[in-house]
């Protein structure tokens, strides 16, 4: 259940990029990457800080799931923990793509 929570933030992370990137369709990437960032705090706003925290996040995800995995005996804790290791390992490449 811990996995599902640290999932949150790169999910929320990812899905605003998102959104800022098709709402902003006619604006310039300057513009759209200076919007995305003015949803977050002062701290925060750097891309390459987000594009860590967003690793960091799934790689907890990915290790608390594995262990939930290991130790489940029932079938669907199993399917949700494997389902959350996807997930993370997911938009874990994800951002090792933004990053370069």
């Amino acid at each position: 259940m811990l996995s599902a929570l640290a999932l949150i933030p790169p999910i929320m992370i990812n899905g605003l990029w998102i959104y800022t990137f098709e709402s902003m369709s006619q604006s310039n990437q300057f513009e759209k990457v200076k919007v995305f960032l003015h949803y977050f705090p002062g701290f925060l706003q750097n891309s390459r800080v987000l594009i860590l925290l967003t690793i960091i996040f799934s790689i907890g995800v990915i290790m608390l799931s594995a262990t939930g995995f290991e130790r489940s005996v029932i079938r669907s804790q199993k399917i949700v923990s494997g389902f959350m290791i996807v997930a993370a390992i997911l938009i874990f490449f994800l951002q090792l793509i933004y990053l370069m």
